[in-house]
């Protein structure tokens, strides 16, 4: 499985994504993908989190294990990863699977959680 450093390159490369003009355009004409990348870039932020400090390569549970390893290993300032990843994992479903009209708050709100976590996380 991925070690801590390359879920960090993967983060950084998803972000480069979002800072595409397609992407980055405010009001952008994919907010779904926006909130979606916005979410795989934090995936990876917590994984590599997970890999660093908990030694925690490899897990099968998918978004449930991960959110269970999350909330028993993420202490301290991590901890306040927690409920922006849980936010930004909602709202990705919700653009994958919900198939809903998503405005620019809904990015807006995306790319806060993002920046939530990562600040979280250095």
């Amino acid at each position: 499985m991925p070690d801590e450093i390359s879920h960090h390159r993967q983060a950084k490369h998803n972000e480069c994504l979002l800072a595409e003009d397609i992407l980055s355009a405010r009001p952008t004409i994919y907010p779904d993908w926006t909130i979606t990348i916005a979410f795989y870039c934090a995936l990876h932020l917590i994984d590599a989190e997970l890999a660093k400090h908990h030694k925690i390569h490899s897990f099968d549970g998918g978004h449930v294990q991960r959110r269970r390893l999350v909330n028993d290993h993420f202490m301290g300032k991590s901890r306040r990863a927690i409920v922006h990843y849980n936010s930004l994992l909602s709202a990705s479903i919700r653009a994958r699977y919900d198939c809903v009209h998503l405005d620019e708050q809904a990015v807006s709100n995306a790319l806060r959680h993002l920046h939530e976590i990562r600040q979280a996380l250095s």
